[in-house]
């Protein structure tokens, strides 16, 4: 549904908000039955949530929005400061500048395609491709091994970090399908796991080497049944309280470690 003059009019600056509203879950249900992952459907309801804010407060609807105001709209993107994090007050890096326009680059034709607006506003606009250098932001093999050095001790905790380092490590899981593992989807003797649900909501089958398979089978022996307080959760990696652990607390734990081993600059789970 596209808001028009009238409707804001009758209903006000809320009755727009929640038109445009509706239009952004209408997409994002769409995109999540074809196969979007949930957490990038959570990404692109922020970004496209921002734009909604913008624009309720300037009384504009889908329609409305110009190459010219999407310009505008993406240079208060450019000026934003990073809230969190080491980088906190810097400005945003080219690459969330880039992700930002791209998203709004399929949203808006989907909007053209589903017949909510006539002219596509991003024809023409391009942002520049941040480089990547091939190298930068990975674990050396050194870089491993320091971090497993921190994880030898026979407290539950150092157990399962260095068994969830071992599927991410060993096995090339993303962060978020690692915490999503049950136990039933590891099998032992052949050492592979069924990772489901993974990016493009598809399943696939990892092996795992000799050494990642001998720590994750060390954290389901001896560590995880002194966590499994209730008795019968099924998720592989637990918390302290029995309950499957969560992405935020997957980086958290593993960038403690890192510190630990003397890392300069931790990494992120995906390096």
């Amino acid at each position: 549904m596209e808001p028009t003059s009238a409707h804001i009019q009758n209903e006000g600056v809320g009755g727009l908000r929640n038109a445009l509203l509706h239009t952004l879950e209408e997409y994002l249900t769409r995109r999540g039955a074809e196969g979007l992952s949930p957490a990038t459907v959570r990404h692109r309801r922020y970004t496209l949530a921002r734009l909604v804010v913008w624009m309720q407060r300037r009384r504009l609807c889908w329609s409305d929005l110009t190459p010219t105001r999407i310009s505008a709209y993406i240079q208060t993107v450019r000026e934003r400061r990073v809230r969190v994090g080491p980088h906190r007050t810097r400005a945003v890096s080219p690459t969330t500048v880039f992700d930002v326009v791209d998203c709004l680059r399929v949203f808006f034709r989907w909007l053209v395609d589903e017949g909510v607006i006539l002219v596509n506003p991003m024809t023409g606009f391009h942002a520049a491709r941040p480089r990547v250098i091939c190298g930068l932001g990975l674990f050396s093999r050194g870089q491993i091994a320091r971090i497993l050095a921190q994880l030898r001790g026979d407290h539950p905790y150092s157990k399962r970090e260095r068994a969830i380092v071992a599927v991410l490590y060993g096995g090339g899981l993303r962060v978020g399908e690692a915490v999503r593992l049950t136990i039933a989807d590891y099998d032992a003797q052949a050492g592979l796991l069924w990772v489901r649900r993974a990016k493009g909501n598809k399943d696939r089958v990892v092996p795992l080497g000799r050494r990642a398979r001998r720590d994750l089978d060390r954290y389901l022996a001896e560590a995880r049944p002194l966590l499994d307080a209730k008795q019968g959760e099924p998720a592989l990696f637990l918390n302290a309280r029995g309950m499957p652990m969560t992405v935020n607390r997957v980086w958290y734990r593993l960038r403690t470690v890192q510190k630990a081993a003397g890392l300069a600059h931790p990494l992120g789970c995906h390096a």
